[in-house]
């Protein structure tokens, strides 16, 4: 069951240890020194990743089949698939694992705002499991957002607020478990990610889990009216 949250486009759904994950990560890195560099093309093609880096586990844009997505790297991982896909099932319902990937953000550096429009976000519920952050030495050093005003085309001379043009932003700690908002209906709802710290890199677990039956999370939530301003 999803949890209530005090947020319009963010839930903290869960905790879960995630020593296993860094200590196979661990042993990748050794056998692979270059791993984090054999998959650029997310890094390449999208400019607004160009401070990442990423390693797929599972991982098909066509997702015509998850099993077949299993990339090189998931016997890293295999012997932990099981207990996430417990932790999932017991949150949302049975499902699958659509994409499965880890991903590093450089220190001092922005993933600038964006909307990941996939037609499967429709479909399936987009996690964040942080494995690496500067919010573990000090809190409120790596910040993840949603939300962003284009004045250009919003209706401010309507008077016209919604929950869409909150920005919201999260210090996600290790071991902690968020879903976030990436509903491609929406493309006003931008997210974005500032790593302010000069020596610790933020590695993220991130997963989409596309249940039998979905239920989106963020359709119904609002803001108190006394707490929405225009960023």
């Amino acid at each position: 069951m999803i949890p209530e949250s005090p947020y319009a486009n963010f839930n903290r759904i869960s905790l879960y240890e995630t020593q296993g994950w860094k200590n196979s990560l661990i042993n990748l890195e050794k056998e692979k020194p270059d791993v984090w560099n054999i998959c650029n093309r997310r890094q390449r093609d999208y400019d607004t990743h160009k401070n990442t880096k990423n390693i797929p586990i599972i991982y098909d844009e066509q997702l015509r089949d998850t099993k077949n997505a299993q990339t090189i790297f998931f016997p890293f991982f295999s012997h932990l698939i099981n207990s996430l896909e417990e932790k999932l099932n017991s949150i949302y319902g049975d499902g699958i694992i659509l994409r499965l990937l880890i991903t590093k953000q450089e220190v001092r550096s922005i993933i600038t705002p964006h909307t990941d429009n996939l037609d499967t976000f429709k479909t399936s519920h987009r996690v964040h499991l942080p494995l690496y952050t500067a919010n573990t030495g000090k809190y409120g050093d790596t910040l993840f957002c949603i939300g962003n005003v284009n004045h250009r085309q919003s209706s401010i001379k309507d008077k016209h607020i919604n929950r869409r043009w909150i920005q919201e932003s999260v210090p996600m700690c290790v071991d902690e478990m968020w879903e976030i908002n990436n509903s491609p209906d929406d493309l006003t709802i931008q997210h974005s990610v500032i790593n302010h710290s000069n020596d610790v890199e933020k590695i993220h677990l991130i997963m989409d889990w596309k249940p039998k039956n979905m239920v989106f999370s963020f359709n119904k939530k609002e803001l108190d009216k006394d707490k929405e301003t225009l960023a």
